[in-house]
């Protein structure tokens, strides 16, 4: 599971004012947050495994988003996720800054604050980034269903 739950809040909540956006896309983020997740997949230790547990994900955070929630509430669902234990200090230290890159991009992108439930536009630009990681995971050719 490592980076993916990171990957899909750092892309759910990508958008970064810094980059310019393609049709209220942000292409440069999408892109890097699609080569990060296929890295990151390729280079795990299992990797069948963790692109099948990053499906598994990302369906929670679709179905999170289907029932209401705040940045907040999201971030902290994330950190739970994480096995902070297995990450060497680096990692660790990688992972937190691309959890409060992503909250902030989000915020961006969606004019969202942390504590108000995100609105269906909202829910959709995060849903749209989602369907980037998904599509990363599946060109990943890992966690392919049998």
């Amino acid at each position: 599971m490592r980076y993916f739950v990171v990957f899909i809040l750092a892309v759910s909540m990508g958008g970064c004012a810094y980059f310019s956006t393609q049709g209220g896309k942000n292409t440069a983020v999408s892109i890097a947050v699609q080569y990060a997740t296929i890295k990151a997949i390729s280079d795990s230790s299992n990797p069948e495994y963790t692109a099948a547990r990053a499906k598994k994900v990302l369906e929670n955070a679709i179905a999170l988003l289907e029932t209401g929630i705040t940045i907040e509430t999201m971030e902290g669902r994330v950190r739970e996720s994480i096995a902070w234990s297995n990450l060497d200090v680096a990692d660790r230290l990688l992972v937190n800054q691309l959890i409060i890159a992503a909250r902030e991009d989000i915020k961006v992108r969606t004019g969202a604050d942390s504590v108000s439930v995100l609105t269906g536009v909202q829910s959709s630009a995060v849903k749209a980034v989602l369907a980037d990681i998904r599509l990363a995971v599946d060109m990943s050719g890992y966690g392919k269903t049998k």
